[in-house]
């Protein structure tokens, strides 16, 4: 009997049935991972499946390639979580050598003991501490000042005074006020609040004296807003505040929130988030498409921060400042174009252009493809249920995943393919059009 023929691979799928891309363990790591916030459930896979297909991918990848992509997970897509995962999956497949780049993914104190806590999720707790951790967290402690140091001293499952014994950092004045337990009481935000009603303060003169003297984060003050001004701080000085901002830490989804959860200032949040895109960088004309199937919804269809649409939303309303002439659309069993608005506006047409059914990306391609534009941008989770077989294409297409599930599409046909949800997508597009 013959023997020497050629090996037929089984097809694979994505969720919804439609024909997915196959792709190497690299690649599938990377569309897992780049919009990752771990244990955070999806629409059709678990936040614990997907932190188990991290842990086999890792073990099936090359190590120099792992840790490029725990850098870009870390660095461009501001994800917390995840890389410290990966850096377990690593050191529990045998990997050496991580020092430095455990130190440098470190970048809060209380990152130390998150690190620590996932190791010993997955690792005995009478088992030593691997050898990679304990240097890497040495040599990060060395670049906390007591303030640091001070605000993360808590009284958690692995204390910061803890890690100091157990690896040994280089002594440094805060280490050893750490060890010492002489740390100075740091006037962070949350004591500020704690000491409220103490010699007649009130919350509304805590919150004015730490917007007063810088000394209240662009994160804490987002989250906080509701907060301040039912305490009664005035408008005038929130919106001066929100003036202030500074983008390099915050994406977009984070405006999202503080514009939803306080509707007095939501214009002077959207004036803020779109002030950092105000000059296009995308030359020509360019279609936007927005995935608004179920899937992209969450489990409960509940149109808050917890689903994919948000993310996809953020992008959208990025992209509509980042391109020079622009057409956005939606997608899910039709393809509509909708209104070209700016800002939070542009996030509720989308979401309210049609109802949340199919994914057909494929057909919502093939008739904007028709239309001419210099470029198509798809924004999607990729779980389309129709195939790529009828769709023919030209000019540049990019997918972007925002979603962590195995598989996905568009790997093929010239496609350029791009995962993760931060802002920074427009600006890879951009160098990617320069280089050419």
């Amino acid at each position: 009997m013959k023997t020497n023929i050629r090996k037929v691979s089984d097809p694979v799928f994505t969720h919804e049935g439609g024909k997915a891309s196959k792709i190497s363990k690299i690649k599938e790591l990377e569309r897992t991972v780049m919009s990752c916030l771990l244990w955070e459930d999806e629409f059709y896979e678990d936040g614990v499946s997907i932190s188990e297909r991290i842990k086999d991918l890792i073990n099936q990848c090359n190590d120099n390639e792992v840790i490029d992509l725990i850098k870009k997970v870390k660095f461009d897509m501001r994800i917390r979580h995840c890389p410290l995962w990966m850096i377990v999956c690593l050191i529990n497949k045998g990997t050496t050598g991580l020092k430095e780049l455990i130190s440098s993914v470190l970048q809060r104190p209380d990152d130390m003991g998150e690190l620590v806590s996932l190791y010993y999720k997955v690792n005995d707790s009478k088992s030593p501490l691997s050898n990679s951790i304990k240097k890497g967290i040495a040599k990060a402690f060395e670049k906390f000042d007591e303030y640091q140091l001070a605000k993360y001293n808590r009284n958690v499952s692995y204390k910061l005074v803890d890690l100091a014994n157990l690896c040994h950092p280089k002594s440094t004045d805060a280490i050893k006020k750490l060890i010492e337990g002489t740390l100075s009481t740091p006037e962070t935000w949350e004591v500020g609040l704690s000491k409220a009603g103490q010699e007649g303060t009130s919350k509304a003169d805590v919150w004015n004296k730490l917007i007063a003297d810088k000394k209240l984060p662009d994160m804490a003050f987002l989250k906080n807003i509701r907060g301040m001004l039912e305490a009664g701080v005035s408008q005038d000085t929130i919106t001066s505040r929100i003036a202030s901002i500074n983008q390099k830490k915050l994406l977009p989804i984070d405006f999202i929130r503080a514009g939803q959860m306080n509707p007095s200032v939501e214009n002077e949040v959207e004036q803020k988030l779109l002030n950092f895109y105000e000059t296009p960088s995308l030359k020509g004309k360019t279609a936007i498409l927005v995935d608004v199937s179920g899937s992209m919804y969450g489990n409960s269809y509940v149109r808050d921060t917890k689903g994919r649409d948000t993310y996809a939303t953020a992008l959208a309303m990025i992209g509509r400042e980042a391109c020079e002439k622009v057409d956005i659309y939606t997608f899910s069993n039709e393809v509509k174009m909708v209104a070209n608005r700016r800002g939070f506006a542009l996030k509720d047409i989308i979401n309210n252009s049609q109802d949340h059914r199919g994914t057909y990306m494929w057909k919502a391609l093939s008739e904007v493809n028709a239309k001419g534009y210099d470029r198509i941008i798809v924004i999607t989770d990729e779980q389309t249920q129709d195939n790529s077989s009828s769709c023919k294409l030209n000019g540049k297409v990019y997918i972007v995943n925002v979603a962590s599930y195995q598989r996905g599409v568009g790997y093929n046909q010239n496609i350029t393919h791009i995962n993760g949800t931060s802002d920074r997508i427009y600006n890879y597009i951009e160098a990617l059009e320069n280089e050419f």
